[in-house]
């Protein structure tokens, strides 16, 4: 038996008892994600899933592993997407720096954007690279949405390489 701490108890007694509804009907278990009201696991599989589609329709990954590129840079893109590198701003906000700031060039944070695309030197690269010509190439502002556009049509592989290589 689970013991409830006075004051929640206190609290939970402030509140009135549910109104009685109709006493002829008697209270019973209903599956909310099914016409019938009736539980099954055809109704619980369908009711999973759809909360799956829900949480991941913006939050897709399969692009990244349909790239016919080496599993590392595969990784290594799936890394970006989830702001998991440890870029100075992130490492900053977890207390493991003092300063956010990229030590490369000194002027901006270190994001994972000002890192690949943004900053001087990298910006370079992308600047002698023949195929880089997307007129939105440098003023997308979701990283997200760079890397997966920028990964698909005229670059190819050769761009989830090139920043793998920076």
């Amino acid at each position: 038996m689970t013991m409830v701490p006075n004051e929640l108890s206190t609290t939970i007694d402030q509140f009135p008892p549910p109104l009685a509804f109709d006493d002829d009907i008697q209270d019973r278990w209903v599956w909310g994600a099914s016409q019938t009201r009736r539980y099954s696991c055809s109704t619980a599989y369908s009711w999973l899933l759809s909360r799956y589609r829900e949480l991941n329709d913006n939050e897709c990954w399969d692009w990244i592993w349909k790239l016919s590129i080496p599993a590392k840079v595969q990784h290594f893109m799936w890394l970006c997407m989830h702001n998991a590198i440890p870029t100075n701003k992130l490492r900053h906000h977890c207390n493991l720096t003092t300063s956010p700031v990229f030590q490369r060039c000194g002027t901006y944070d270190e994001d994972v954007l000002h890192y690949l695309r943004v900053c001087a030197p990298s910006k370079e690269v992308w600047q002698h690279k023949s195929n880089v010509n997307h007129p939105y190439f440098f003023s997308f502002t979701s990283l997200e949405t760079w890397l997966q556009t920028m990964s698909k049509g005229p670059f190819d592989n050769m761009f989830p390489i090139t920043i793998w290589w920076i």
